[in-house]
């Protein structure tokens, strides 16, 4: 009898959770203390089995399909329940979808029982409310639920008993749920409202300082816009636009506040919470797509600041390999420190280059129509429009290893002389004794010969004139030497030497050929030579026969100036010889 009473006590206490257990204790020790109570439970023995096996039978069915009930309630009250789990939903599962599913049919509207159909389904019977699954019930559930009433329901009938429950109970309690949202909706509106009327006004009282701010500003942070002497706005008008500029975000947040205050005023109220949603959705779907698109990019981002990193680094270190070979503390056989910059350059644009070409596939939009067109439009304008371009920057690359010519250096390309000022990656200009400035693109500077004047430390300057037979061949290079030597700037060692380069007709050319090491002073030197040469020959009396002269010598002047002449010099007269013919 006692391990009956212990049986049903577990049993009992196991399907009766509410019943507390300490109640149920003491029950059994004065059972075990007082024998006389036996007696009494020997009487309802017969009950107590017949309950006990009906509760063995229950949790043999529990066992059998693992039971669990949860009930589906609707405002507060329980309409019928769920036992049993249907893949991988369990009964607590089942419960909440179908009441979520009912909360959002009440939400859009009236229930309408007209709505309501039901279906045979593979596992039981499908209860739809319009297109939409709102209940599944299964052979399992029609057992349990038979078993545990006592009854012999066919599934249909039992679809038809939960229908029937669940409209009784919308509609006896829709009207006054219908009624509460309302008016806690309206209690809500009233709250939102207060509050959106508090930051209108916070937020005006906070432009108004930010208004009153920019005047104190002024001449201290605000300050006239300008490029170099040109203003563009004074303090007044930056003030101004400012001010326009303040007022444009104030209203912009208002329109944020109206928009918030909107979405959160329908959501209050059953008809229009779909509204609200959809506005929400407005508002959040740019967001969301791009902080989803910012967080799914982030690795694309890590990897382009390593690639950024690594090639920062990298250009670092190339730079200062170029520097060491340009202070001369690196040296390499056959790179001259000139070759530094060009070369560094290069590099530079095609580590660059590279970099680019990695970094390009992992760029946002790089695949998107728009993004090839654009790169395949400014690639051909590119083409077209620089063609030259690209000859000259390839002819002034091809120069600067040439080492033809540096900059401060005297040369001279096809008739333009002049010091090189300025040595660029398109263009030479040179500066020319008359202080004009001359630009020539590279690529005609490599298609014409180049004279550097100043690759040599003895340039030598050189003039020729022409003079009579008459005149001793020695006495006009004796006289053309002194002529150079005369001249500051030119050197005595190596002196200075006369070539005889042709026997002409009426005269011989004579070249003379003097040292410098003054390239600047070229034409200065040209002309104090030539000064020179004149003073000289005119003093001695040596007749300089170029151009040619025609002249009877008997009654004409002769050529040298008359300062140079004696005083008592006259032209001679024509002579007549008369000759006697004696016979």
């Amino acid at each position: 009898m006692k391990i009956l009473f212990v049986k049903y006590f577990l049993k009992y206490n196991r399907r009766n959770k509410q019943l507390k257990t300490k109640f149920i204790f003491i029950l059994f020790v004065v059972y075990c203390l007082f024998p006389q109570i036996s007696i009494i439970a020997q009487e309802t023995e017969s009950k107590q089995q017949e309950t006990i096996e009906q509760i063995e039978q229950e949790d043999l069915l529990l066992k059998k399909y693992e039971i669990k009930e949860e009930g589906v309630t609707i405002f507060g009250k329980k309409v019928f329940s769920y036992y049993l789990k249907l893949g991988p939903l369990s009964s607590k599962d089942r419960a909440q979808l179908t009441e979520k599913k009912i909360q959002d049919i009440l939400t859009q509207g009236k229930w309408d029982p007209s709505k309501i159909k039901i279906e045979k389904s593979e596992i039981g019977i499908d209860i739809f409310y319009d297109k939409e699954i709102l209940i599944t019930l299964t052979q399992a559930d029609l057992e349990y639920w038979n078993q545990l009433n006592q009854t012999n329901y066919k599934l249909e009938e039992y679809a038809t008993i939960i229908i029937t429950q669940l409209n009784n109970e919308l509609k006896t309690s829709y009207w006054e749920f219908l009624i509460k949202k309302i008016l806690l909706g309206l209690l809500y509106a009233i709250i939102i409202t207060i509050i959106l009327y508090f930051l209108i006004k916070y937020t005006k009282k906070l432009f108004i300082k930010l208004d009153q701010k920019l005047e104190q500003l002024k001449g201290k942070w605000i300050k006239p816009i300008k490029i170099q002497n040109v203003e563009l706005l004074n303090e007044d008008r930056v003030i101004l636009s400012l001010k326009y500029l303040l007022i444009g975000i104030r209203y912009v947040i208002y329109l944020i506040y109206f928009y918030i205050y909107l979405s959160i005023l329908f959501i209050f109220f059953p008809q229009t919470k779909n509204i609200a949603i959809k506005l929400l959705q407005y508002a959040w779907n740019p967001v969301k797509t791009v902080f989803l698109g910012i967080i799914s990019y982030l690795p694309n981002v890590f990897f382009i600041l390593v690639i950024s990193a690594t090639t920062y680094y990298a250009l670092k270190f190339i730079n200062f390999i170029f520097k060491e070979i340009e202070k001369g503390t690196l040296k390499i056989p056959g790179f001259y420190p000139d070759y530094v910059k060009p070369t560094y350059q290069l590099v530079r644009i095609i580590v660059i280059a590279f970099a680019f070409a990695l970094v390009f596939p992992y760029l946002p939009g790089h695949d998107s129509p728009a993004f090839q067109g654009i790169s395949v439009f400014v690639g051909v304008l590119f083409s077209l429009g620089s063609t030259g371009a690209i000859s000259n920057m390839v002819s002034g690359l091809v120069l600067t290893y040439m080492r033809a010519f540096h900059a401060g250096d005297y040369i001279k390309i096809g008739d333009t002389f002049g010091k090189v000022i300025e040595k660029g990656v398109l263009v030479t200009r040179i500066l020319t004794p008359k202080n004009v400035q001359i630009t020539i693109p590279n690529s005609q500077i490599l298609s014409s010969h180049i004279i550097n004047f100043s690759k040599q430390e003895n340039l030598i300057l050189h003039t020729t004139v022409t003079i009579g037979y008459d005149v001793p061949w020695k006495k006009v290079h004796e006289l053309l030497i002194q002529s150079a030597l005369k001249v500051e700037g030119i050197k005595k060692e190596p002196s200075p030497f006369v070539l005889q380069t042709s026997l002409d007709d009426f005269y011989v050319s004579y070249e003379l050929n003097a040292f410098t090491d003054q390239f600047d002073k070229m034409p200065k030197l040209y002309s104090e030579i030539h000064q020179n040469i004149q003073d000289l020959f005119n003093e001695n009396g040596v007749e300089i026969l170029s151009p040619h002269y025609r002249a009877l010598r008997d009654g004409n002047m002769i050529t040298i100036p008359e300062n140079y002449l004696d005083k008592n010099y006259i032209p001679p007269s024509f002579r007549v010889n008369l000759q006697k013919n004696e016979k």
